[in-house]
Order: C-alpha cells, then sequence, then structure tokens
C-alpha cells in the first residue's frame, strides 16, 4: 500500500509584474517568464521558507517549479536551505493568457477586438485566447503531473515543496475539490492565493487530496495557521 505524499505548495512571491500596470508590464524587455521579484517578493520568499520550518515538515524529499523565474527563486530558497534537488517541470507552469499575457490592453482593443468581446462571452475558463490555453488544458497538465508522482515510489511518504503559480493553484483546487468550473471562476475572483502563501495537502495515490492547510501567508501577521 502507497503512503501519503505531503505536498507543500507555495505560490510565487510579488514580481514586478504585480505592481506595474498592464501596458508598463507588456513594455518591459523581458518576457513574463523572467519577471523579477520585488523586495517584498525576495521578504516573502524568507518568510514561506521559515514557515515550512517552523510547522515542522519534513526535510523536503524534491523541489519542484515550473519554467518560470517567479517559481524558481522559491525552490532556490528552499534548495539553499534544505541542499534537497530541484526538478523544473513545465507542466507546473502558469495558465499561458497569450495575446492577454504579452500585448497591453490599448494594443488587444486596437488589434483584437474580437478577441475581448469572445474573452467575456466564454469566460476565463473556456476561452482559449490566441497563442494561450483555457482551463482544461491546464487541467491535463496538473493531472498528468500528479500522475507522475503518484507511481513514483521514491516519494512514498515523502514530502515535496512545489512552487506554483496563482491561476494554476485555483484549477488544482478545482481538481482536488472536485469543483464545477464555476465555482473554480468564482473563488479565482473571491479567494485568491497571496503571493507566498503556503497550502498543504496529503496525497494519497490514486488521486486522492485532503487539504491541511489553505493559503497560510506567514508574512502577514493576521493570518492564522491552521494546519491539521
Amino acid at each position: 500500500m502507497q503512503d501519503r505524499i505531503t505536498l507543500v505548495l507555495v505560490r510565487h512571491p510579488e514580481t514586478e509584474g504585480n505592481v506595474l500596470t498592464n501596458s508598463e508590464m507588456t513594455g518591459l524587455e523581458r518576457p513574463n517568464h523572467l519577471f523579477r521579484p520585488t523586495e517584498k517578493g525576495l521578504w516573502q520568499v524568507k518568510q514561506a521558507l521559515q514557515a515550512f520550518i517552523d510547522l515542522g515538515f519534513a526535510r523536503p524529499t524534491a523541489i519542484y517549479c515550473s519554467t518560470a523565474l517567479q517559481t524558481r527563486v522559491v525552490a532556490d530558497a528552499f534548495h539553499e536551505h534544505f541542499r534537497s534537488p530541484i526538478i523544473e517541470d513545465s507542466r507546473l507552469n502558469e495558465k499561458w493568457d497569450g495575446i492577454f499575457h504579452s500585448l497591453s490592453q490599448e494594443d488587444i482593443e486596437t488589434r483584437y477586438p474580437d478577441q475581448i468581446e469572445q474573452r467575456k462571452k466564454y469566460g476565463w475558463y473556456h476561452f482559449i485566447p490566441f497563442g494561450g490555453e483555457n482551463g482544461p488544458a491546464v487541467e491535463m497538465r496538473i493531472r498528468s503531473f500528479f500522475a507522475d508522482i503518484g507511481s513514483n515510489d521514491i516519494l512514498n511518504g515523502k514530502t515535496i515543496v512545489i512552487g506554483a503559480h496563482g491561476n494554476w493553484l485555483h484549477l488544482f483546487e478545482g481538481i482536488v475539490k472536485k469543483w464545477p468550473w464555476q465555482k473554480v471562476e468564482e473563488e479565482r475572483r473571491k479567494n485568491p492565493f497571496p503571493n507566498c502563501s503556503v497550502s498543504v495537502y496529503h496525497f494519497c495515490p490514486l488521486n486522492s487530496f485532503t487539504n491541511c492547510l489553505d493559503r497560510h501567508a506567514p508574512w502577514n501577521s493576521t493570518d492564522p495557521v491552521q494546519y491539521a
């Protein structure tokens, strides 16, 4: 019988893309996946690492991150402390919104007004923008990733850290809690994952998850720790 795997998911820290306007963000020379953390973001990473230590988790057997710098800085911080191996996996990449991630709102309104109307019509979960993907496409990546995690005997009974993105986390949450797409969109609007918040799940292959800690923001002194 396979033992449960403890998943510690840490959303990426605040980056320059989180504090700039849409026009400023798309005007940067750096692409989205190379956005740098702000000073506050670097501090948030330290707080997330300390929360992991304070909560008494075992040394992570592996640290996973996406191909984006935003999650790599989380992985690097945990690796520096624990010396656990880092595994980069593109299935952890953020839901890519294509032109809505790479062009300014002004450019989209001028060049692709039909895309704005289609996005309104079909919604965030179902709409596939030019050069992008929709929610179900990301869900396929998530299911594939955890199928591999669950079949890896080395991880049985172990703890792993995952540097994650906000929209990816919402879609993951929808899968493990078996929510309909309407609930996923509602939670995304009303209950976003704070930067560098820590969420913990016990994963019992195949595909059984128990949520033990949700959206804990250790850098927020008013955020209570509720871990079971």
